[in-house]
């Protein structure tokens, strides 16, 4: 991300790719540590980090749906959920996406574990 950076600022922090995903969702799909995960949203550009949070790709999933798939750890869950304001002033466990499915069906999908299902569901 440094050596991209170049005199535009963190800029590469705020670029889609086709599927609208920026690198925050794309590093929640790999299953991303909690370190990798705050460097995205704290090294973009101003409030861009934080809005990132509230992004969504092409299926209308936030990176908290993305995160629930890709075997994120307990810790990412709790830092996705307590920094993202949610869409609208809603809770960012209560939002669809395209496929109706809540955070919680995506972390079923994607064999979460226990300690995150358990999560999901006290905080819902």
């Amino acid at each position: 991300v440094e050596e991209a950076d170049g005199d535009k600022g963190k800029e590469p922090l705020g670029i889609k790719d086709t599927y609208d995903m920026y690198p925050l969702h794309c590093a929640c799909e790999g299953g991303a540590s909690l370190d990798v995960i705050k460097y995205l949203v704290e090294e973009a550009d101003g409030d861009k980090g934080k809005e990132l949070l509230r992004e969504v790709d092409y299926y209308a999933r936030y990176p908290l749906h993305i995160a629930c798939k890709g075997g994120a750890s307990l810790d990412v869950f709790k830092y996705l959920v307590e920094e993202a304001d949610g869409d609208k002033g809603k809770e960012p466990l209560g939002i669809k996406d395209t496929y109706d499915m809540y955070p919680l069906h995506c972390a079923c999908e994607g064999g979460a574990s226990l300690d995150v299902i358990k999560y999901l569901v006290e905080e819902a």
